[in-house]
């Protein structure tokens, strides 16, 4: 698990199909994103970007694995190809499960969306592809079908139009957006440690504890009930480290069972 603390080697994971590239589609989209960031945060984008097919799982194990753990945002370049990519379903599974973990739960995966995909996904694996493609379009910052059309009609040249060139703007300020949360996470103090690796499947239950919690502008008290033993402590635990970044003053455990006072004497 990578160190929120630890300055990363890479800003961004490039996560795309071989084929979307065979034009060199991604390498320019990729190229006008830096433009946009290096305008927006005075300074370079660290870019993975792997351009060999991977043939083995051991190469993706070594080298993608790798990147993907390190970076704080990863961009998937949504398309038919993309789907249809047992190694581009891999690294979104494998970042998802790690969203939590970096302290940027729902806001770490930026999707750009590339050529129009089907509203129900066919073939093998249809149910895995439809969770891919129903996550990534529900992270859409604008309207798929209108960021899709231009590009897939006119190529590389469309990503010099003036709306596309917006969209990228704001692709690039929500990359740096998350690069500064990430900071920001790593520095929360805390006494709570780690998140639980092994915390899966209560996503719904984090965003409504989320949608709570926002619903204050100066402050919230928020409690968190049930049948003990269901995990209500590790649900609020692993909000803390999930949304650290928004907590820059801290995130701290504070032992209330059998206390009457709380105030120290």
């Amino acid at each position: 698990m990578t160190d929120p603390a630890a300055p990363p080697a890479y800003d961004l994971f490039v996560s795309y199909a071989r084929k979307d590239n065979s034009d060199g589609f991604v390498d320019a989209l990729v190229g006008r994103i830096e433009h946009e960031f290096q305008e927006i945060a005075k300074r370079p984008l660290r870019v993975f970007l792997d351009r060999k097919d991977i043939n083995a799982m051991a190469d993706w194990g070594d080298v993608i694995q790798k990147a993907l753990d390190d970076a704080p945002v990863m961009l998937a370049v949504l398309s038919p190809n993309y789907l249809e990519s047992w190694y581009c379903r891999k690294e979104w599974r494998h970042y998802l499960e790690r969203e939590i973990q970096r302290a940027a739960f729902g806001r770490s995966v930026q999707p750009i969306y590339y050529a129009a995909v089907p509203e129900q996904c066919p073939g093998p694996d249809a149910r895995v592809k439809q969770r891919v493609r129903d996550d990534l379009l529900r992270r859409q910052l604008s309207a798929p079908e209108e960021f899709a059309r231009p590009w897939a009609e006119g190529g590389n040249e469309a990503l010099q139009a003036e709306d596309v060139r917006r969209r990228l703007k704001a692709v690039a300020g929500a990359i740096h957006k998350q690069c500064d949360d990430a900071k920001l996470a790593g520095r929360s103090p805390t006494n709570m440690g780690k998140p639980n690796p092994d915390f899966v499947g209560r996503v719904e239950d984090l965003r409504k504890l989320r949608e709570v919690l926002m619903e204050s502008h100066a402050g919230a008290i928020v409690g968190v009930n049930g049948l003990g033993g269901i995990g209500k402590t590790e649900l609020a635990f692993t909000y803390a480290f999930a949304y650290a970044a928004d907590y820059p003053g801290g995130r701290f455990s504070v032992a209330c069972e059998n206390q009457h006072d709380l105030f120290p004497a």
